[in-house]
């Protein structure tokens, strides 16, 4: 008799960034959504969705999945002033200049 394998299942925080963050994880939520019915039929997976515009809607709906609910939004305030220091100070930010 072969032996069988055992695995584990890890669960996984999807983050997605910005816009593009959002409609990817969105597309994906879709799929888990499809293959297992609902997203309780795979409760190791969670996503958060971080983004500056916080009225941002996905451009497709119909190719994305359930609505993200609040928590799993974090809107990211970034003032013009914190921009202009960042920039002005670049070598402060080496992950940014490259």
């Amino acid at each position: 008799m072969a032996a069988v394998e055992e695995k584990s299942m890890v669960p996984t925080v999807l983050v997605g960034v910005g816009g593009t963050g959002a409609e990817i994880l969105s597309r994906i939520r879709r799929l888990v959504e499809e293959t297992y019915g609902s997203l309780n039929g795979f409760p190791i997976l969670s996503f958060l969705v971080v983004d500056t515009d916080k009225d941002y809607k996905i451009s497709n709906p119909e190719a994305g999945g359930s609505k993200f609910k609040d928590h799993e939004k974090h809107w990211a305030s970034v003032s013009g002033k914190q921009v202009s220091d960042m920039v002005s100070d670049m070598e402060q930010y080496p992950w940014i200049d490259r």
